[in-house]
């Protein structure tokens, strides 16, 4: 009786032991697949990341070229203003003469006397 109870016990031993290891590779079983499904993750992150650095370079690089564009524009725009500001004062100093000779005609023409100095003014200013 006492081997048959050792015997009972030694196969209960043996089963818990077996399972035990049972759930042990089971457990090994689940942490390489955890493992290797967390190493594809991370595959595909790097990859993620280094095509989003790839993306953000190129997108640094059109934004210093549309950068260039806004300032050699913005140079024109100042080219532009000083031409203009220039032409506004010749044309307002050929207007003033023009009106300094339409006002001597009309003098010539009431028969005033025009002093030949402001003729020359107005022959030199032209």
């Amino acid at each position: 009786m006492i081997q048959l109870f050792y015997a009972m016990s030694m196969i209960q031993l043996f089963y818990a032991r077996s399972m035990i290891q049972l759930f042990y590779a089971r457990s090994m079983i689940q942490l390489f697949y955890a493992r290797s499904a967390l190493l594809d993750e991370k595959r595909r992150l790097e990859a993620r990341i280094s095509a989003l650095e790839d993306e953000l370079e190129d997108e640094q690089g059109a934004n210093a070229d549309l950068l260039d564009k806004a300032r050699k524009a913005t140079m024109q725009f100042e080219q532009c203003q000083t031409d203009l500001q220039s032409e506004r004062s010749v044309t307002q100093k050929l207007e003033t003469q023009r009106m300094q000779l339409e006002r001597s005609n009309k003098e010539m023409k009431v028969g005033q006397i025009v002093p030949f100095y402001s003729l020359m003014f107005l022959i030199n200013a032209c």
